[in-house]
């Protein structure tokens, strides 16, 4: 892309980015839409809700390491 007369570095450089993203506006949206999801997912299954996050006393050690 080529600088435009007078325009000043940073202008060009927002002129291009503009250009770059305005092909993909949206369209996260649309690729988050298809994306496959489980129904039945632990963290936000509405019939699983009542139970606990985790299960007892897993990742203990990962949990330690983090603390110390």
């Amino acid at each position: 892309m080529p600088l435009l007369y007078g325009e000043g570095e940073v202008k060009a450089f927002q002129r291009l980015r503009e250009a770059i993203d305005k092909p993909s506006k949206g369209l996260e949206k649309d690729l988050l839409r298809h994306l496959p999801y489980a129904d039945e997912a632990p963290f936000n299954a509405y019939d699983r809700q009542d139970e606990p996050a985790c299960l007892r006393n897993t990742r203990v050690d990962l949990l330690q390491e983090i603390y110390d």
